[in-house]
C-alpha cells in the first residue's frame, strides 16, 4: 500500500534496472516512459588493498558466492552443483558470503544432510570487512550469481571489475548485463549451472572478461549515472 502511495504521489520515478521499470509499470499501472533507470554502479579496482586471504583462510583455488542468505538467492543450487561435480577432489572450495536473513530449510536441510563431505570444503562467512572482500573477489577462480530474482543484482559486476570469471543467472534483472550466452544460465537449470561452471573453470576467459569489464565501466559508471539523474530531476523542474 505504501508503496503504491509513493509512486502515485511522486514527480519522478527511478529505478535500477530495465526489470524493475517494467514490473513497477505492470503492477502500478503506470507508463514506462514516465519511469527512468538510473543504474547501480562500479568503481575499478585501482584502490584494491592487497589482502593475504588465501592465507588467512587457507585457501588454494575456489568458487565464490557474495549474498544475503535467503531461499531467492538460490545458494542450494551452486551447493549441489559443487558437491555433484565433486569439485573439491580437483582442490576447489566453495565460499559463501553474506548474513542469513530469511532462513532456506531445504538449504539448511542439505548442508545436515551432506555435513561430513561440506564441512572441509565449504566455508560460510559474514562481517566480512571491505578490504578483505575486494580481496575474496580479486583471489577468486570463478564467482557464480545464481540468484532467482533481483531488482538489480550488483555483485557480478563487482567480480568482474576485479578481472574476474564471472557465470550469472539469466532471470529477471541480470538479462539486463547483456552477458555473452556461454556465461550464464537458467537458475532453476542445475544441469546447465554444472556445465556452465565446468566450461568456466576450464575455459581461459581473460580476453572475454577484459571486454565485459571495459563496456562495464562505460555502462555501469557513477558519474554518467549522476549526470543522467540531473538532466531528469532538472526536466521536472523546469516542467518539461
Amino acid at each position: 500500500f505504501l508503496f503504491k502511495r509513493s509512486v502515485k504521489n511522486a514527480d519522478v520515478l527511478l529505478t535500477v534496472s530495465e526489470y524493475s521499470k517494467q514490473k513497477i509499470a505492470e503492477n502500478y499501472r503506470l507508463s514506462e516512459q514516465n519511469i527512468f533507470v538510473t543504474t547501480n554502479a562500479i568503481l575499478d579496482d585501482s584502490n584494491y588493498v592487497d589482502t593475504d586471504i588465501k592465507k588467512k583462510y587457507e585457501l588454494e583455488k575456489y568458487i565464490l558466492y557474495v549474498s544475503r542468505i535467503e531461499p531467492r538467492k538460490n545458494h542450494i543450487s551452486l551447493l549441489k552443483a559443487y558437491t555433484e561435480l565433486e569439485l573439491w577432489k580437483q582442490g576447489y572450495k566453495l565460499v559463501f558470503i553474506g548474513v542469513e536473513d530469511i532462513v532456506s530449510i531445504e538449504l539448511n536441510k542439505y548442508k545436515k544432510a551432506n555435513e561430513q563431505l561440506l564441512k572441509n570444503n565449504v566455508i560460510w562467512l559474514e562481517g566480512i570487512i571491505y578490504n578483505e572482500l575486494k580481496a575474496f573477489y580479486k583471489a577468486c577462480d570463478l564467482f557464480v550469481f545464481p540468484s532467482i530474482a533481483e531488482g538489480f543484482g550488483i555483485p557480478p559486476l563487482e567480480a568482474i571489475s576485479m578481472s574476474r570469471k564471472v557465470i550469472c543467472s539469466r532471470a529477471t534483472a541480470m538479462k539486463d548485463f547483456e552477458l555473452p550466452e556461454s556465461l550464464t544460465f537458467n537458475p532453476y537449470d542445475l544441469k546447465e549451472l554444472k556445465h556452465k561452471i565446468k566450461y568456466a573453470l576450464e575455459t581461459d576467459l581473460s580476453d572475454e572478461i577484459s571486454k565485459i569489464k571495459a563496456k562495464f565501466q562505460t555502462k555501469y559508471n557513477w558519474t554518467s549515472v549522476a549526470k543522467y539523474f540531473y538532466q531528469v530531476i532538472s526536466k521536472e523542474m523546469k516542467g518539461e
